[in-house]
């Protein structure tokens, strides 16, 4: 019997409009109840989150910015978590910051623009680094290109560089290609199994759903890996099973079948 349920959110739990439905969130609380505890993983700051749980909540714990920040929902408690070192993020800066991409550093709950000049933009700003990183802690950095191909010459860039990242391609649009940067001891299935280890769960007793790049080795690793209709070709390849996409509530029907129902996968 499974005991431990991962899924991805943005693109796997949440649909296109980015909301839960309520049936989505009560089958949750069934599973719950059967004592198995549900995780969700993401490359979001833990404030995203936050928001969804806010006056009903559904989930045991948040895996944040790609696994580098571990948060205990009902305890209310940070359980673990590894910023980037600031050597590092000032390399990554100075190699990119004349360059036509935007730099985001984030941080537990914001995410702060950095390279911008004499731009108007919504987004919380980065005036001085120096006193940025004295008072903050960066979990991840953002690069955002204007094409796939830049995107994909910064990740080769940024392998063959001086440090080393664990790193993940995203398409937020066809305008929009971003490379996520994290330590590279720190993934959502890291994530994972620290959380595994707390709760005295076995590897195979873990059900993990996703839908991109940054949940390929969850997927492939744990118990019952299962990819969403819309995830991509990659994660399709490697998973056990896939349901039904994120707009159809696959996430929701994947885990009335495993729990709910007398057909097991």
């Amino acid at each position: 019997m499974y005991k431990l349920v991962v899924s991805g959110f943005d693109g796997t739990l949440l649909d296109d409009d980015l909301a839960i439905s309520v049936s989505t969130v009560l089958t949750i609380d069934e599973i719950r109840r059967k004592n198995c505890k549900f995780v969700v993983a993401t490359g979001r700051e833990i404030s995203f989150v936050k928001e969804y749980i806010k006056d009903v909540n559904f989930i045991d714990y948040i895996i944040a910015l790609n696994g580098s920040y571990i948060y205990d929902v009902l305890k209310d408690q940070l359980i673990f978590d590894q910023g980037m070192k600031k050597m590092a993020i000032r390399k990554v800066i100075k190699q990119y910051e004349k360059q036509d991409v935007k730099i985001y550093l984030c941080t537990d709950h914001s995410k702060c623009l950095w390279n911008v000049k004499n731009e108007e933009t919504e987004d919380i700003v980065i005036r001085d680094l120096n006193d940025f990183l004295k008072n903050n802690k960066v979990y991840k950095i953002e690069i955002h290109s204007k094409t796939l191909k830049r995107g994909k010459e910064i990740l080769k860039e940024l392998k063959s560089g001086q440090f080393v990242f664990n790193l993940n391609l995203h398409k937020y649009d066809d305008k929009d290609y971003l490379v996520e940067i994290t330590n590279e001891n720190v993934s959502k299935y890291t994530a994972t199994m620290f959380i595994a280890k707390r709760e005295n769960i076995k590897k195979q007793e873990i059900v993990a759903y996703g839908d991109y790049y940054n949940d390929l080795e969850l997927v492939k690793k744990v118990g019952c890996g299962i990819a969403v209709d819309n995830a991509i070709r990659e994660l399709k390849l490697i998973s056990k099973k896939t349901t039904l996409s994120n707009s159809l509530k696959g996430v929701e029907k994947s885990l009335k079948q495993i729990f709910l129902s007398d057909v097991k996968y």
